[in-house]
């Protein structure tokens, strides 16, 4: 089962490399979106903790980058990682990777997510009014959680790389103004999966400039049944694209 799976994945990647090769000489672009979301989350390690009320985690207003390849877009690649932070006293205490906190311990919780997909949609048609796309390619999600405390600091990452399959739609391909919709799941097992997906209204400046005002939602899980972190995150972006 793992060789099918190692199989399945090399050659994911591999046609995603050579869709890149071939693109890449015709057509390349950066894209950075400031996204506003909503987090939610929990980590198991011991005690179930949830981000916001057991460890005072806030949401944040986020950062990101990713690159374009191919005229059309049809090669992507995303890069998310992101940190959040908060200090809280446990109210009840509880326990994480083998070490006691207790209410009169101030603890500094702290949660990086690292997301990173390549997308690589072979039937998009960037010439058609109305245009469907199959989407494939690979993700990798870590989700590390760390607890610091005088004299008590502990952490556990959490890891999943997975194939990803979804589909795209977009209305008004043709016209400086177009609608899209976009929908993306990894899934290794039921401890171990990632979904994405967005809608957004992308409007073209130029030949090399578009804009995008969209809203995205970012979901992750990994580990097993007793020992794992998931976060989720929903909200609004505004992105722009430049094509080089």
């Amino acid at each position: 089962m793992k060789s099918l799976k190692a199989a399945a994945l090399s050659l994911v990647f591999g046609l995603c490399l050579i869709s890149a090769q071939a693109a890449y000489a015709a057509d390349y672009g950066l894209s950075v979106r400031s996204w506003f979301p909503s987090l939610d989350g929990k980590v198991q390690k011991g005690t179930a903790l949830d981000f916001k009320d057991n460890l005072g985690i806030e949401n944040k207003n986020l950062l990101s980058v990713g690159l374009i390849f191919g005229e059309e877009g049809k090669l992507q690649f995303d890069y998310d990682d992101f940190s959040f932070d908060g200090t809280k006293n446990p109210g009840a205490g509880y326990t994480f990777d083998g070490i006691s906190y207790n209410p009169a311990d101030r603890v500094k919780a702290t949660t990086e997510f690292t997301y990173i997909a390549v997308k690589w949609l072979p039937t998009y048609n960037a010439k058609s009014e109305r245009n469907f796309s199959w989407l494939f390619g690979v993700s990798n999600s870590k989700i590390k959680s760390k607890m610091e405390a005088p004299g008590k600091n502990a952490e556990k990452t959490f890891k999943s790389f997975a194939p990803i399959v979804g589909a795209r739609y977009e209305i008004g391909a043709l016209t400086p103004t177009s609608y899209y919709g976009e929908i993306a799941a990894s899934v290794t097992s039921g401890n171990k999966y990632s979904y994405a997906s967005e809608v957004g209204v992308k409007r073209n400046f130029s030949k090399k400039a578009d804009f995008i005002a969209g809203y995205r939602y970012v979901t992750a899980k990994s580990g097993s049944k007793d020992e794992y972190a998931k976060i989720s995150l929903n909200g609004p972006f505004l992105q722009l694209n430049y094509r080089f």
